[in-house]
């Protein structure tokens, strides 16, 4: 199979969202927060999988530069909101080698941890 520069677009409906905000409004200020999350890690689970099937695949947030000339191309109801676009196809070659800095202490507190 040959699949070159393909591309997924990540959108949200904010209609669903508002309903469970009216229904639930005990709840409301957290409806925004599970669906960026859930959205989050759909865009997530897409990368892996395409990522195991050999492909190369860079996931990039350029919004909202590109919203409304991608909702246009592609017919997108506008009040739909792009959080993601996952751009996969054939591989360059292989990533380089990646350093990392120390994250415990720094960035992450384990609270109860020994030194």
């Amino acid at each position: 199979m040959c699949i070159r520069n393909s591309l997924i677009l990540s959108y949200e409906d904010p209609e669903p969202i508002e309903k469970l905000r009216k229904s639930f409004p005990v709840y409301a200020d957290h409806f925004g927060v599970g669906s960026e999350h859930t959205n989050a890690m759909h865009q997530y689970a897409l990368w892996v999988a395409l990522e195991a099937e050999g492909f190369g695949a860079n996931l990039q947030h350029y919004n909202p530069i590109i919203d409304q000339k991608a909702a246009q191309h592609w017919d997108i109801p506008l009040q739909w909101k792009l959080r993601a676009q996952l751009v996969f196809g054939g591989r360059a070659g292989e990533a380089g080698e990646k350093q990392f800095q120390e994250v415990q202490g720094k960035r992450l507190f384990v609270h109860g941890a020994k030194e």
